[in-house]
């Protein structure tokens, strides 16, 4: 098969830099036999097609593919054991070993040389089928291949490398040897498209009938109007059967799956992925793409633009019911929350008797000295959080420390004297019995008052009464109530009953109460990755501050919890982050005992740690790049960079944004290059002396004549690893070898080729890891160690 095959150098090889090649079999089979062994910057890939693209959905267009492969790099079995499970097929094959392959771990790959060429769809089922083939031996295929823009890396010889060939000239023929499993294959794909139709058809039918009186709630009813395919089609999603692709896959892997009525996604550029919190349906899906995670917004737009009744939207519908049902009780209850004491008076009765009536009479001029004797001077009372005489929410993930950090800086402010035990009242209403019981206990220490429902005939239902008693009472002066969590204690989902409940508490508020109401946020974040308050912004917009806290894992067991304002009326503090430990077997008291303030200059540390830690992670091949550059005594910052981009696919911005993160003189720290600046304010960098280029010296060979050069490895560097190619190979000592292959001609052939050992004739070099270009960095140090800890 002269057949040419798209094909390339390294990972991020694109035509934007520069031409693809191409291969054919021969050229192939020419590199199975004598393989190369280069850096993973320049290793060899093919496409077995011979459409000149990389692109995943071009390929499977309007690709011809000539070959199947296979990647076995999971609990491999041995070659013999891999090719006896081809040997069925009765064709030609080539199987050889991965660069990272080991004599305990022979990963390897197969290729397979078709009749005829295939297109994408049929390529697709016959590498489905091949994978299935393997795995029902015994194998463990890397199903990465399935997709029509997968490179395939060729031989490059590593530590170990063996090979097995079948050379007869007999190409494969999928399409008639798989054709009743191929044709299962396609009859399922139909099927399932044929069952997304009947559902979306169904669904049409529910959406005409739809009304509030039979389906009060709104997200039931888009649930029933909706499919969560239809939700996925609409923004652009790919559908293959029951399987979907995100418009911004890289992959172009149809990386999502409906069951049930529910999507579940496994790649983490998809939107819809959960990290294992569990599938959406129609409307969670319809919140997270259209409404950004936002669940009132998707409601008001879900109400207004999605679901129609008639020709009126849901909402206006449901509005208009709910006025006509229950306008009296709206009116009775509005007056009650406004003023409790007073009996609804109305309009008509006031003017009868006042026939000049004007709001002159409620008018509060001349009452500001007896009011400012009233008003409480301005206190912190949870930190530099909350202000006595306030109402303040805080927003947090579950287990994030919320209560934990509150109750900690209560205990504070009362041992500070900030804070008066005796006015102080915990009302947890979101713990088990254990949970209860350890917090009576701390509370019985402290000198505050715990309450929890169900207890001491203490009644969720009759909250907003007790606090509308303490106003009428004007006993609500100095008393501190905390809501653990607010859920308990209104709908934070329904729009009016949040309103109303604010309403109440603002009354306490301007009777001289404190309320801090700890609350849960939403499951999806915003954007910017930042947490979203749960439930309407009824409660944001009635609370005089609001906070949302997220915590992060700074290191093994520690936490890093952010506050971030939202809205404040006061000199609160506009962040504030503390620190808790976690163990195993830790009791809650030594759990509280952990908690303490972050300084600034500690948060900039750390977050200075985590920025280089997570560029070392990310950004291994561009950090490579910059040290190779200055190894060759390049040094100005904007003759780094061009050469830089050169070398690679990426800008000016991201290499600039590498050589910020890890200038500094510290190489345990994660720095490679210090910066000098110059005249007119030129920049230069300078490899720290850990990556400067080794001095070379000459090696004897055995007949004492001189060999090549070899380079001696910082001391700092040995014994490291460099980290592993985008194809899941390790780098290993590079090792020159001589190798003499079998040959049989027109017979059925297997060929094996192993290292020849370190120590033979034919071995008159030693190459050391840094004669292969391979640059060793910090980040395979552990952060700790790299820290000094």
């Amino acid at each position: 098969m002269s057949t040419q095959l798209l094909s390339g150098f390294g990972a991020h090889h694109s035509e934007k830099t520069r031409p693809y090649v191409t291969i054919d079999l021969a050229q192939i089979r020419a590199m199975v036999d004598a393989p190369p062994s280069v850096d993973k910057l320049q290793a060899q890939w093919f496409i077995p097609s011979t459409l000149l693209t990389r692109t995943f959905q071009s390929q499977e267009q309007d690709g011809q593919f000539w070959m199947l492969w296979a990647d076995l790099d999971e609990k491999p079995l041995a070659l013999d054991a891999v090719a006896a499970l081809i040997e069925p097929l009765a064709c030609d094959y080539e199987i050889y070993s991965s660069r990272s392959a080991t004599m305990e771990a022979p990963k390897c790959r197969i290729l397979i040389p078709l009749g005829k060429p295939l297109t994408g769809s049929e390529w697709r089922l016959a590498q489905e089928v091949l994978n299935d083939t393997l795995q029902a031996g015994g194998a463990m295929p890397d199903r990465a291949n399935e997709r029509c823009g997968q490179l395939c890396f060729l031989p490059n010889r590593g530590q170990f490398y063996d090979v097995r060939v079948r050379r007869l000239g007999e190409c494969f023929e999928p399409l008639t040897y798989w054709a009743d499993l191929i044709e299962v294959k396609q009859t399922a794909l139909l099927e399932a498209e044929r069952a997304v139709h009947e559902r979306r058809e169904l669904a049409l039918a529910r959406k005409a009938s739809l009304s509030p009186r039979t389906t009060p709630s709104l997200i039931e009813a888009f649930n029933q109007a909706y499919p969560v395919e239809e939700i996925l089609l609409c923004v652009g999603y790919e559908q293959r059967g029951h399987a979907f692709r995100h418009p911004y896959s890289q992959s172009g892997s149809f990386s999502a799956s409906v069951k049930d009525g529910r999507v579940h996604s496994l790649s983490t550029s998809d939107p819809l992925y959960s990290d294992g919190q569990g599938a959406h349906d129609a409307f969670s899906a319809f919140t997270t793409l259209f409404a950004g995670g936002d669940t009132a917004k998707a409601l008001k737009l879900a109400g207004d633009e999605w679901l129609m009744i008639g020709d009126e939207s849901w909402n206006a519908v449901q509005r208009r019911e709910y006025a006509i049902a229950h306008a009296p009780e709206l009116i009775d209850c509005s007056q009650m929350l406004i003023n409790s004491q007073q009996p609804l008076v109305s309009v008509t009765g006031v003017a009868s008797n006042d026939a000049k009536f004007t709001l002159d009479r409620f008018a509060l001029n001349g009452q500001s000295a007896a009011m400012e004797a009233q008003m409480l001077e301005d206190a912190f009372i949870l930190g530099r959080l909350a202000i006595l005489g306030q109402s303040t929410a805080i927003y947090a993930p579950p287990n994030a420390g919320k209560t934990l950090i509150t109750l900690s800086l209560m205990i504070e402010g009362i041992e500070s004297g900030a804070v008066n035990p005796d006015s102080l009242y915990y009302i947890n209403a979101d713990d088990n019995f254990k949970g209860l019981v350890i917090k009576l206990k701390l509370a019985e220490r402290h000198g505050f008052k715990m309450l929890a429902p169900h207890h001491m005939d203490f009644k969720l239902e009759e909250f907003c009464a007790y606090l509308l008693k303490l106003v009428a009472d004007q006993t609500a002066r100095g008393v501190i109530v905390v809501l653990d969590t607010i859920k308990k204690f209104t709908d934070i989902m329904d729009k009016r009953a949040s309103t109303n409940f604010g309403k109440v508490v603002r009354a306490f508020i301007q009777a001289g109460g404190s309320v801090i109401m700890l609350a849960h946020v939403n499951k999806h974040r915003d954007e910017d990755n930042k947490v979203i308050a749960a439930g309407t912004s009824d409660i944001i917009d009635d609370v005089d501050c609001a906070y949302t806290l997220d915590t992060e894992e700074q290191a093994h067991g520690i936490y890093l919890a952010t506050f971030e304002n939202k809205k404040s009326r006061g000199d609160v503090v506009p962040t504030a982050t503390y620190r808790y430990q976690r163990h195993l077997g830790q009791g809650y008291e030594e759990l509280l005992a952990s908690v303490k303030a972050v300084t600034n200059q500690e948060l900039s540390e750390s977050t200075r740690a985590k920025e280089i830690h997570q560029s070392q992670q990310t950004n291994s091949e561009l950090i490579n790049i910059l040290v190779g550059i200055m190894q060759e005594d390049t040094t100005l910052k904007g003759e780094i960079v061009k050469e830089a981009v050169a070398r690679s696919d990426y800008g000016k911005d991201k290499f600039r944004q590498v050589l910020r993160i890890h200038t500094g003189d510290s190489f345990l720290m994660g720095h490679y290059w210090m910066m000098t600046t110059g005249e007119k304010n030129a920049q230069s960098f300078t490899l720290l002396k850990e990556y400067q280029k080794p001095v070379e010296k000459s090696v004897q060979s055995e007949n004492g004549e001189s060999g090549e050069s070899t380079r001696k490895q910082p001391k700092a560097l040995e014994n490291t690893k460099t980290p592993e190619s985008g194809e899941n190979e390790e780098n290993s000592e590079n090792t020159e070898s001589t190798h003499t292959p079998k040959t049989a001609e027109n017979t059925e052939t297997t060929r094996k080729q192993n290292l020849v050992p370190e120590n033979s004739e034919n071995n008159l070099t030693t190459q050391t890891p840094e004669s292969t270009e391979n640059t060793i960095l910090a980040m395979d140090i552990p952060l700790q160690a790299q820290a000094g800890g």
